[in-house]
C-alpha cells in the first residue's frame, strides 16, 4: 500500500528529544476540550463510521513540556454535554506546558497518527494509506500552560480551531487541433514534488515512503489511472488527487499522450511540464489546464494553471445525507470563504446566509429558504466587497410572515437563474424580493420572479442610497412587475440595461436583448418585445421568412431600424409581408427594406399586409419587387376597418409592384388614414388598377410625389397619386411626374395625374400639380382629377403634362365628368390636351369660351394664345392670398 506522511504539528525552534518516559498524571481536574471546531471551513468534518456530519468525536494527542515529550496516547475524545473529554479521563498537572494535536474524522481507515518520529515531527506524522480524494481531513494544534495552577483548580476547556489539511488537484486536457478526426489518449499522469526543503509542512521528506519515489523524486500518482479519450475539439479531465497543502511554488507534471489520426496511432509522446508560482492552499481545489496542439506534441509542453477558488461543498462529504443544521453550517462556511457550492438538498436557514467573499451558488433544483420563526428574516445578505452569483434552477424563498427580503445586496449580486420570491410581512404587505443598499450592485441576467403578491418592489433600492446603488437587468421573467417601467423608485423607473427591453404577455414581463445585431437576436425579439432596435443591418437572404403577427396574435410593438437595413426579405403565401397583421399602435420606422422579394397568392406588401388598428410607418424605404394576385403595395397593403387609421410618413418605395390592384405606397387605406411626405419611384402595374401612392383612400395625402410609371389594364381608375377615394379626402401639395396609362374600354378605367374618381364623395385638392403624360387609351383622362359625381373642390392646381383620353380629356377634369358642385379655383393648365373624339376641355363644363367657373379662374395657357403666361400668373396671384405659382427654367410650377 502506498503511504504518504505529513506532520500535524511542527513548531519551529523547539529542540528535539527522545524522552518517551511515561509520567503518572495526578490531580483531580479532568482535561476537557471545546471551542470553535471548524474555522475557515468549506464543509463539516465527517465521521465515516457514522451517518452524522457533525464533529461528535475526534482524536487528540498530547505532549507535556515539549512537543515531542511525554505523550498521552492518541485516545478518543467524546462529546459530553457541550464539551468533549477523553473517554479514559486524563487530569491536569500544575506547572507544565501541554502541547495538543487533534485529527478528525477519528479512526479513519485512510490515515492514522504515528508517534515514532515525534522527536522530529512534533506531535507526530499523519500516514495516508489511500489518497483518493474521497475524504477530508481536519487538524488542530494548540498549547496550554498550567503555570501557577493549584491541583484541583478549575481549568477552561482546551479550545481547538480545526482547519482543512488537504487540497484537491484536477487536470484538464484540451484538444487544440483544428484538423478533423484527431484524438488523443492521455495516461500515466504524475505530479512531482519539488526539491527537499521547499515545503513548510516538513523540513524534508514530504512523502516518506519509497513506494512514492520515482527516480529519486517525490511523485504523487493517480491511483488506477484510467485512459482519457479526447475527440476533436473535446476535453477530458482526471480528478483523483487529494494532497497535503503547503506553500510550494513549483511542481513537475509528467504524462503520456497517444496521438490518433482516425483509428490509427500516429505517435506517442512522453511529456513533462513545470507548474510554478502556485501554492496549494488548504481546503481549495486547483484545475491545471493543458492544451494539446500540433506544436506541443513534438516540442516542450506548456501546462497552464487555472485556479478554481473552491470545489463544490459536497464533493468531499462521504457520510449519508446530512441533516438540515449541518447543511446550513456548511453553506454558511462556504459563503464566508468563497468558492462554488452546489446544493444537493433543500436548506432551511435559521439565520441569514451572509456572503463575505466571491461565492457561486448553484441551486441545482433545490430550495433555500428561511424559517418562519426567524428573528433575522432575510434569506441572503451580501456584504460590501463580496460577490454572489446565483446559477441553476431552484428556489430562493423568503417565507410569508417574515419582514425580510430574499436577497439584500451591499456588495455585488449576479442572478443567472433560479426562482426568487418573497412573501408578505406581518401586516400583509408584500416584501421586496431583491433589495440594494449602500454601494450594492445587482445584475439580473436570468431567473424567474413570479411576484404572486404583486409587489411593486420586486427590485428595489434603498431610498437614501439611490445615487450609489445599481440595478441592471438583461434577462429574467417578472410577474406583475415591468423592469422597464415600474414604480420601485419613481413612476417610470427603467432597470433594463441599454439595448434591452421587455416582452409582454398579460402581466408577465420577460427581459431580452432588443437592440439586435444578429438574425437570431432579431427573430427572438421581434413580435414579442415592446420595442426592437437594429444596431446594424440584418441579412435575411437565407431565411424563409414567416411573417410576424397572425390574425389572432398581431404585431403590436415598435421596430426602429435606426437607419439600418433589412436585406433580402423573401416571403410567400396568402398574406405575404414582413408583418402579416399589425395591431393598434404598431410602429415601424427608420429602416430600409433592401431587395425584397414578395410573392403572394392573394395579398402582398413589403412591410405590413393588414393593419388592424392605428398603425404607423415612418422613414421607411423599400426596394425590390412585390407581386400578388389580388392586392399589392410597396409598404402597407390595407387596413381592415374604417375605424382604423394608417399613418405613413416620409416613406419611399423603389420596388416594382404588380397585382390586380397595385399601389406604390399602399393599396387600400381608409378611416382617416394619413400619407404624408411619401415618394414612389417604382413602376406600378395593375390588371384592374394601378396608382403611385395608393389605390383607395379615405383620409389625407399630403406632400407626396410619384415618379414611377403607372399602367392600369382594368376597369378601375389609375392615377399618379390615388385611384379612388372611399370617403371624403384631402390632397395637398402632391405632384405626379410619372406617366399614367390605362388600356381598358370602360368608363371607370380613367387615368389621372392626382385622383382617379370620387364616387359621390367630396374631394379637396389644393396646390397639386401634374407633370406626367396622362393617357386613357379607351376612356377618360384628366390632368388633376376624374369624377363621375362631382364634389371636387380644386384650388391652385396646375397641369403641365400631355393629357389624352379616347372618350374625353381635361386639363383639370373632363367636361362630361364635372358635377354641379365641382369647383376649380385659381387653377392653371400648361399642357396639351387631346382626345380622339374631339372632346377636349380646358375650362368649365358650363362655359367653354370664358375659362371661368364658379368663383375662381380656370385658365389655359397652351391652348389659348390670347392669354399670355405672364398674364395668367398675374391673374392667379392677384386673386390669391399668396404666391402659389412661379416659373423655374421657363416653366410654371406650383410652389
Amino acid at each position: 500500500m502506498k503511504k504518504l506522511f505529513v506532520s500535524v504539528l511542527a513548531i519551529a525552534g523547539l529542540v528535539a528529544c527522545n524522552n518517551e518516559e511515561t509520567i503518572a498524571i495526578q490531580g483531580n481536574t479532568p482535561m476537557e476540550f471545546g471551542g470553535s471546531f471548524v474555522e475557515n471551513a468549506t464543509r463539516a468534518a465527517v465521521d465515516p463510521s457514522t451517518t452524522t456530519n457533525t464533529l461528535d468525536a475526534f482524536d487528540v494527542w498530547a505532549f507535556m513540556d515539549q512537543p515531542n515529550g511525554t505523550v498521552f496516547e492518541g485516545e478518543d475524545v467524546a462529546k459530553s454535554g457541550s464539551k468533549w473529554a477523553y473517554t479514559n479521563v486524563q487530569y491536569w498537572l500544575p506547572e507544565h506546558t501541554y502541547y495538543f494535536g487533534a485529527l478528525a474524522p477519528m479512526n479513519s481507515a485512510n490515515w492514522s497518527l504515528n508517534t515514532t518520529n515525534a522527536n522530529t515531527y512534533g506531535v507526530g506524522v499523519v500516514s495516508f494509506t489511500n489518497v483518493d480524494g474521497s475524504e477530508d481531513l481536519l487538524y488542530a494544534a494548540t498549547s496550554v500552560s498550567t503555570a501557577g495552577m493549584q491541583v484541583g483548580a478549575a481549568m477552561d476547556p482546551v479550545k481547538f480551531q480545526f482547519n482543512h489539511m488537504l487540497s484537491k488537484v484536477k487536470f484538464t486536457f484540451k484538444n487544440g487541433y483544428t484538423t478533423d478526426n484527431v484524438s488523443f489518449v492521455v495516461s500515466d499522469v504524475k505530479m512531482t514534488a519539488p526539491a527537499a526543503g521547499t515545503i513548510d509542512l516538513a523540513v524534508e521528506n514530504w512523502w516518506d515512503n519509497d513506494d512514492w519515489a520515482v527516480e529519486g523524486t517525490n511523485t504523487l500518482e493517480f491511483g488506477n489511472v484510467e485512459q482519457l479519450w479526447m475527440g476533436q475539439a473535446a476535453e477530458a479531465t482526471q480528478e483523483r488527487l487529494t494532497i497535503p497543502a503547503g506553500n510550494t511554488q513549483e511542481y513537475k507534471v509528467t504524462f503520456t499522450v497517444d496521438l490518433y489520426m482516425g483509428e490509427v496511432l500516429a505517435g506517442t509522446f512522453n511529456k513533462e511540464s513545470t507548474i510554478t508560482g502556485t501554492a496549494l492552499e488548504m481546503g481549495k481545489a486547483y484545475n491545471f489546464v493543458a492544451e494539446i496542439t500540433p506544436e506541443n506534441t513534438s516540442d516542450e509542453f506548456a501546462l497552464v494553471p487555472i485556479e478554481f477558488e473552491v470545489i463544490e461543498v459536497k464533493d468531499w462529504v462521504t457520510a449519508a445525507t446530512p441533516d438540515a443544521q449541518v447543511a446550513e453550517a456548511e453553506l454558511k462556511a462556504a459563503a464566508q470563504l468563497g468558492g462554488v457550492v452546489t446544493l444537493t438538498e433543500d436548506v432551511v436557514l435559521t439565520s441569514p446566509l451572509v456572503v463575505k467573499s466571491a461565492f457561486v451558488l448553484n441551486l441545482n433544483g433545490k430550495t433555500l429558504t428561511n424559517a418562519v420563526e426567524n428573528t433575522a428574516t432575510d434569506v441572503i445578505i451580501v456584504e460590501e466587497g463580496a460577490t454572489l452569483t446565483i446559477n441553476g434552477d431552484g428556489n430562493i424563498t423568503a417565507v410569508s410572515g417574515n419582514d425580510g427580503y430574499a436577497v439584500i445586496s451591499e456588495g455585488t449580486v449576479i442572478i443567472n437563474g433560479g426562482t426568487i420570491t418573497s412573501g408578505v410581512d406581518a401586516n400583509g404587505e408584500p416584501n421586496a424580493v431583491v433589495y440594494v443598499r449602500g454601494n450594492g450592485e445587482v445584475y439580473v441576467n436570468g431567473g424567474n420572479f413570479p411576484n404572486a403578491n404583486a409587489s411593486k418592489y420586486v427590485l428595489n433600492k434603498k431610498d437614501s442610497d439611490r445615487a450609489t446603488t445599481v440595478i441592471e437587468v438583461k434577462g429574467g421573467t417578472f410577474g406583475a412587475f415591468n423592469p422597464a417601467n415600474n414604480a420601485a423608485e419613481n413612476p417610470g423607473t427603467n432597470f433594463c440595461a441599454e439595448g434591452y427591453g421587455v416582452a409582454v404577455d398579460g402581466d408577465v414581463y420577460t427581459v431580452m436583448k432588443t437592440t439586435v445585431t444578429t438574425v437570431d437576436e432579431f427573430v427572438a425579439a421581434l413580435g414579442v418585445a415592446e420595442e426592437v432596435k437594429l444596431a446594424g443591418d440584418i441579412d435575411l437572404s437565407d431565411v424563409a421568412w414567416t411573417p410576424v403577427g397572425t390574425a389572432t396574435e398581431m404585431f403590436s410593438g415598435v421596430l426602429d431600424g435606426q437607419g439600418n437595413s433589412i436585406i433580402g426579405l423573401n416571403v410567400t403565401g396568402d398574406y405575404a409581408a414582413f408583418v402579416a397583421y399589425a395591431a393598434e399602435n404598431a410602429t415601424i420606422k427608420n429602416v430600409n427594406f433592401e431587395d425584397v422579394n414578395i410573392e403572394s397568392t392573394k395579398y402582398g406588401a413589403a412591410v405590413v399586409c393588414v393593419a388592424e388598428g392605428n398603425v404607423t410607418l415612418e422613414n421607411v424605404t423599400v426596394s425590390g419587387s412585390v407581386t400578388a394576385t389580388s392586392y399589392a403595395a410597396g409598404l402597407v397593403l390595407m387596413n381592415n376597418d374604417d375605424d382604423d387609421a394608417v399613418i405613413i410618413k416620409n416613406c419611399e418605395n423603389n420596388a416594382t409592384v404588380t397585382s390586380n390592384r397595385a399601389g406604390g405606397v399602399a393599396a387600400w387605406v381608409t378611416g382617416g388614414s394619413v400619407i404624408e411626405g411619401c415618394v414612389n419611384n417604382g413602376d406600378i402595374t395593375g390588371a384592374i388598377s394601378a396608382c403611385g401612392i395608393t389605390n383607395r383612400i379615405a383620409g389625407t395625402i399630403k406632400n407626396c410625389v410619384n415618379n414611377g410609371t403607372i399602367v392600369g389594364n382594368g376597369t378601375e381608375p389609375s392615377a399618379g397619386i390615388a385611384g379612388t377615394q372611399t370617403a371624403a379626402s384631402t390632397f395637398e401639395y402632391c405632384k405626379n411626374y410619372g406617366n399614367v396609362t390605362t388600356t381598358k374600354d370602360n368608363a371607370n378605367a380613367s387615368a389621372a395625374g392626382i385622383l382617379g374618381q370620387t364616387p359621390s364623395k367630396a374631394a379637396t385638392i389644393n396646390y397639386c400639380a401634374n407633370y406626367g403624360d396622362i393617357t386613357a387609351e379607351q376612356s377618360y383622362a384628366a390632368g388633376i382629377a376624374y369624377s363621375l359625381y362631382g364634389n371636387i373642390n380644386a384650388s391652385y392646381c396646375y397641369n403641365e403634362g400631355a393629357v389624352s383620353g379616347a372618350d374625353a380629356a381635361g386639363a383639370i377634369a373632363p367636361k362630361a365628368q364635372y358635377g354641379a358642385n365641382d369647383k376649380a379655383n385659381y387653377c392653371l393648365n400648361a399642357g396639351v390636351i387631346t382626345s380622339s373624339n374631339g372632346k377636349v376641355y380646358q375650362g368649365s363644363n358650363k362655359n367653354t369660351s370664358s375659362y371661368y367657373y364658379s368663383n375662381g379662374a380656370l385658365l389655359n395657357v397652351a391652348n389659348n394664345a390670347a392669354v399670355a403666361e405672364a398674364d395668367a400668373l398675374a391673374v392667379l396671384n392677384g386673386g390669391a392670398d399668396a404666391d402659389f405659382f412661379s416659373t423655374e427654367n421657363g416653366k410654371i410650377v406650383v410652389k
